[in-house]
């Protein structure tokens, strides 16, 4: 009522705004128009190029482009998308054959088995590693938590300062660590020692 306009009609845009942006998602499986430019073309192009032919008019790429303002690149894109019809993926590729068009899409994501698979053997592990730091010294702690299991693992000369020891002392201390790991994954979690 403050903008001196009656409920209605002011409701009659947003509604007309909505059901014209619902019919821009679902015209197609793949989306057509997705910035404001491709929507004008998508409702407008068909319109304007009768248009311009009732008046005798040659509806072509340039003059198209001059009446929405936007290169002619973009009134090409729009008109090979709404030419271009979608194939089913349930219908054959060809006469007489019995498989789909969907046998012979290949997916570049792994399998969800895959993924569910490795989200429970990496859940699973750090369950195992939790306990198998509760068994550990000190100084062997260290070496898992800031050199075998870091993302910026420490060298072996850095941590040897911090002991006092020798380089090669630590290196002996990760080899003996990573056999004692393996020991405990084999007993405790079989199936991730293969892994």
């Amino acid at each position: 009522p403050w903008r001196g306009v009656p409920f209605s009609v002011y409701a009659s845009y947003w509604i007309r705004a909505y059901m014209l942006q619902f019919i821009m998602d679902n015209w197609r499986l793949v989306r057509i128009g997705t910035s404001q430019t491709d929507k004008k073309l998508f409702f407008n192009l068909n319109r304007e190029k009768n248009r311009l032919e009732k008046m005798g008019l040659y509806a072509g790429t340039a003059q198209l482009a001059a009446a929405f303002d936007v290169a002619p690149d973009k009134i090409v894109a729009m008109e090979q998308r709404l030419a271009e019809s979608e194939l089913p993926l349930d219908t054959p590729p060809f006469e007489n054959w019995r498989e789909n068009r969907s046998n012979y899409i290949t997916a570049d994501a792994p399998l969800l088995d895959d993924q569910l698979a490795a989200r429970e053997r990496r859940q699973l592990l750090q369950e195992k590693l939790a306990e198998f730091k509760k068994d550990l010294s000190g100084r062997e702690l260290t070496v898992l938590e800031q050199r075998m299991l870091a993302d910026t693992p420490l060298t072996l000369h850095a941590l040897g300062t911090r002991f006092g020891i020798s380089k090669e002392r630590v290196r002996q201390i990760q080899n003996k660590l990573q056999q004692k790991a393996q020991k405990y994954l084999q007993r405790h979690a079989p199936c991730l020692a293969v892994c």
